[in-house]
């Protein structure tokens, strides 16, 4: 037979059960789910700003690529090329190359 001290404890954390069982469960998410979620949001916003200005870079580049990329296809762009490579290489103090 169970003592009636320790029926009377155990009547008592029952009837109290409705208040500390969602104080536990609050505490949880605040300290164990609501503050490393809270932390990690501002380590994100930080990271955002360098990310983003590594995203502008990169689509700089990319796009100069791309431009460059055209030029290359034009036959315009391609001839102007030849002949400035071939004014490099005729001077214009060397009497062979004229």
């Amino acid at each position: 037979m169970v003592p009636s001290s320790l029926l009377r404890i155990a009547h008592r954390i029952l009837h109290w059960a409705p208040l500390w069982v969602p104080m536990i469960l609050l505490w949880q998410v605040a300290f164990r789910g609501l503050r490393p979620a809270l932390a990690e949001r501002a380590r994100l916003r930080q990271a955002e700003v360098v990310v983003r200005e590594r995203y502008r870079r990169t689509k700089e580049r990319f796009e100069g690529m791309q431009a460059e990329a055209r030029a290359w296809t034009d036959p315009v762009f391609q001839e102007r090329m030849r002949r400035q490579i071939r004014a490099a290489r005729t001077r214009p103090d060397d009497p062979h190359e004229r």
